[in-house]
Parts: C-alpha cells; structure tokens; sequence
C-alpha cells in the first residue's frame, strides 16, 4: 500500500508539470488525460483496499468518465478498461446488479471481451440468473475472448503501467 501511495504522489507531481500540459500521444489524446485515469484508479484501488468503496467507486466512475472521451486509437490511450476495475469492486461489494450493468456497458464498447464476460457470468451466477450466466460462460471461451482465473489478479497491470509512468519520469 505504501508504494501504491507513493506513486500517487509522483503521478499527481507529475500531472501538475507544465511541459505536458499539451503533449498529446502520437496527436490524439493529452497525457494529462491519460494521468487523469491513472490518478482515479490508483485513488481507487488504494481506497477500495482502505475499504472506503464508495470513495473508490466514485474515483473509478471518474477515470471511465476521461476514458470514455478519449480518442479512439490502437493501442489505446489506456490499455485496459477501467469499467473492469468497477465491475471488480462491485463484485467484490457484494453489488452484483451494479457489476452486471458496468460490465454489459464495457461490452458494448469492446464486444467479446474475456475480463468482461468472466466478470458478467459471476454477477449473474450471484443473481441466480442462470441462464444468462450460461451464455456468458459460452461467449467467454470464444476464440479471443480468453477465459479469467483471477477477475482482480489483471488489474494489477494497470498499476504496473502507472508504476513505468512514474518511473521513466
């Protein structure tokens, strides 16, 4: 956790560094916006693990707020969905109505998504929702979709992409 907290602090001295206040990655998005997301989610994880979960929610809603206006680009601005990080504290909350809406909306943006299904199948098997459960379970072994051991384990590459942000700066 300290760690986790001292890299918030050099993302957010970072942020506040003149000189990138209008540098864009490769002309599409400012790397201020890009350090935005980093910040919320960063500020998410630490205060979901502090167990302040709605502070935590409100930090991710946040992030996927400045994700979503992103421009689109491959690789994207930001590599993995933040609504995956949200649809894990909501499980993680016992909110699985709320899991379930998060992770249908990160399906529409990114269709057959392994994460987002893996996560979808557990809210609607905690739901009773059987059935949908079922197909859920069926589109994530689709080829690409990938299946999910660890629902929060992955997240874990997102920090570690704030961490390499910190640490070349």
């Amino acid at each position: 956790m300290a760690e986790a907290e001292e890299n918030l602090v050099k993302i957010q001295e970072i942020m506040t560094e003149e000189s990138l206040q209008n540098l864009t990655i490769f002309g599409l998005n400012l790397i201020t916006d890009v350090l935005k997301i980093a910040n919320n989610v960063l500020i998410g994880e630490i205060e979901a693990q502090k167990g302040n979960y709605e502070l935590a929610v409100e930090n991710l809603k946040a992030a996927i707020h400045t994700e979503d206006h992103l421009i689109y680009n491959e690789p994207p601005g930001w590599f993995f969905s933040v609504r995956h990080h949200l649809g894990a504290l909501f499980l993680e909350m016992g909110r699985y109505e709320e899991a379930e809406k998060v992770l249908k909306e990160d399906l529409v943006k990114y269709p057959e998504n392994g994460w987002a299904l893996s996560g979808l199948m557990v809210s609607l098997e905690k739901q009773n929702k059987k059935e949908e459960a079922e197909n859920a379970k069926t589109d994530s072994k689709k080829p690409g979709s990938g299946p999910m051991s660890n629902f929060r384990g992955h997240l874990l590459l997102s920090i570690l992409m704030m961490y390499t942000i910190t640490s070349i700066y």
